[in-house]
């Protein structure tokens, strides 16, 4: 078989080069189980077509699809996991431990630079709900200094309705469908940020057979969209949100991202924020040595000096303004404590000892958003296969309204619902 070239699309692939005797999408393959938003059963269609990828070379495509809906369905480490076994790189340079490291906190840093900047670009890893709720920690005071715009790259134009309804839907995005995404947008709107769609339109598409031209003229028309926004209001801050290398601020490869697409037509210089790098694996023998030797030391989203100067990896170096480093996951009630430090959540305990034969999924809504909407998108889930007596939920430690608990089967079917007092 010929290679492939993978090229991200809404985090999406498109292949180049296939054969006649190519497997359909894995994200195609999907479409009908996902509907309705149900998170239980493309996790198990892709898993029983586990034999249509593997060994083949569609492998890495197989597994993005499944750590991709894995993350929406609330497994972490499993979409960590899947991940690595499509992308997942060895170690790289060791620490000389005699060299002289700094390790500080990020935050400051980040909310001095973004006091001087109209744009602030923090990008994503889309299988990565850890950076959705760092994330959302920076909106307060994002908002504090002037900022009141909310770019994210996810977003469709057509949910107009997106900021007056001030949670989304199912229609509102790819990846705004997996709780932290939802939580984060929840976040915003609470805030008071408006919304900016800055995916192409329908009407700014253009057929294009150059995968390398497809992706230059995307990210050319991202930076008009946002552009457009500068441009009506000369007083705007804008906090962007996009996935992994739309923030590159150089061209690399014959490859132009938005950053650069900003910089060099509009005169915008955004500081980049990029978090994907140095964040836990699946396993760590594909963690750097560098994030392995930084992450036993923090607890919080941090920066590194060497030699006095802010570090960056070789591969982002003249890319991206600023690299951080997360700590890694710890257990809060056998959940991820980022889910309660940067969402300001709290544990609740449901009971689901009568469901010890069923593949479940427990989750979450406010009840307002469930009766105003047919699917709105859950505050959080957990899917259930190794069966205990409870489950423990994140729900808001402060809600701001009456919250109600679902348990749902594998074909999207309520088997239980219950009040949370």
């Amino acid at each position: 078989m010929k290679p492939i070239l993978l090229i991200f699309l809404f985090g999406l692939i498109s292949i180049t080069g296939i054969s006649q005797n190519t497997p359909i999408s894995p994200f195609k393959l999907v479409d009908e189980a996902k509907r309705n938003l149900n998170y239980l059963k493309p996790v198990k269609v892709l898993r029983d077509s586990a034999e249509l990828y593997l060994n083949t070379d569609y492998e890495g495509y197989y597994y993005q699809a499944l750590s991709t809906y894995q993350s929406y369905a609330g497994d972490y480490f499993g979409a960590l996991k899947s991940y690595d076994k499509a992308f997942g790189r060895g170690k790289a340079n060791k620490v000389d431990s005699t060299e002289d490291i700094k390790i500080l906190p990020a935050a400051p840093l980040i909310y001095e630079k973004a006091r001087k900047s109209q744009l602030l670009i923090l990008n994503e890893a889309h299988h990565v709900a850890l950076h959705r709720a760092f994330a959302a920690s920076l909106l307060d005071s994002l908002y504090a200094m002037g900022y009141r715009y909310f770019a994210v790259e996810t977003l469709l134009y057509t949910d107009d309705k997106l900021a007056e309804r001030g949670y989304p839907i199912e229609g509102s995005g790819t990846y705004t469908i997996e709780p932290t995404f939802g939580n984060l947008i929840r976040k915003a709107a609470a805030v008071g940020f408006k919304f900016i769609a800055h995916e192409v339109r329908d009407d700014q598409e253009m057929e294009i057979e150059d995968w390398k031209k497809r992706s230059n003229f995307r990210d050319s028309i991202m930076a008009v969209n946002v552009n457009a926004v500068l441009e009506a209001d000369e007083n705007a801050k804008v906090f962007m949100y996009v996935g992994y290398d739309h923030l590159q601020e150089q061209e690399k490869d014959g490859i132009k991202r938005m950053a650069y697409f900003l910089k060099r037509n509009y005169g915008i210089d955004p500081f980049t924020i990029e978090q994907t790098e140095y964040t836990e694996k699946g396993s760590r023998k594909h963690e750097s040595y560098m994030y392995e030797y930084v992450a036993g030391k923090i607890e919080a989203p941090s920066v590194v000096y060497t030699n006095g100067s802010l570090y960056k990896s070789k591969r982002y170096a003249d890319l991206v303004d600023l690299q951080i480093f997360h700590s890694r996951t710890r257990f809060k009630s056998d959940r991820p404590d980022w889910l309660f430090k940067y969402l300001l959540m709290k544990p609740f305990s449901v009971y689901i000892s009568d469901f010890k034969e069923q593949e479940i999924i427990v989750q979450a809504y406010y009840q307002q958003e469930l009766n105003e909407e047919e699917h709105p998108v859950p505050l959080d889930h957990i899917a259930v296969t190794d069966h205990e007596s409870t489950v423990s939920l994140a729900l808001p430690a402060k809600p701001s309204g009456s919250l109600i608990i679902q348990i749902r089967d594998i074909e999207n079917q309520v088997l239980r619902e219950v009040g949370v007092d």
